[in-house]
């Protein structure tokens, strides 16, 4: 790569371009097909832990809750 700006001179660009520069990257990586797959555990404990809150709604916790609770609040 050449002409690549550095770290520093792109934090130095105004929010909004530094937010459309952030988007264009994150949606860029959509297209490479070189990421990895989700591994099937990964997949299989996701699966399972929807079926838990399926059988049981009121057991979840809000959020802001659970962060008190790590905070020790």
């Amino acid at each position: 790569m050449t002409d690549t700006p550095n770290l520093d001179a792109l934090l130095k660009l105004p929010a909004g371009e530094r937010l459309a520069l952030a988007e264009a990257l994150w949606s860029s990586l959509t297209s490479v097909e070189t990421l990895e797959p989700v591994a099937d555990w990964h997949l299989k404990l996701i699966s399972e832990r929807i079926a838990e809150d399926d059988a049981d709604p009121a057991a979840a916790q809000d959020f802001a809750d659970v962060c008190r609770k790590i905070a020790g609040q």
